[in-house]
């Protein structure tokens, strides 16, 4: 997966440079990791997945706001 989701960044930065110039999320363009899906889902357990890597990186940037 991380070689998928390198191979991606640097074709968004190579079509899109100003987000390589903007140092957006910390100089990192995905988060570290990821959700897979099969059929049939729940909606919900998907928003509960995306709310919880919000809330990491939110922590995240706490931390390094105070180092």
């Amino acid at each position: 997966m991380g070689v998928l989701k390198g191979k991606i960044a640097l074709k968004l930065f190579s079509k899109f440079p100003y987000l390589r110039k903007k140092k957006l999320w910390d100089n990192h363009f995905w988060q570290q990791g990821y959700f897979v899906d099969g059929v049939g889902i729940n909606e919900e357990i998907i928003r509960r997945y995306v709310r919880h890597q919000e809330k990491k990186e939110r922590v995240k940037q706490q931390q390094l706001a105070l180092d």
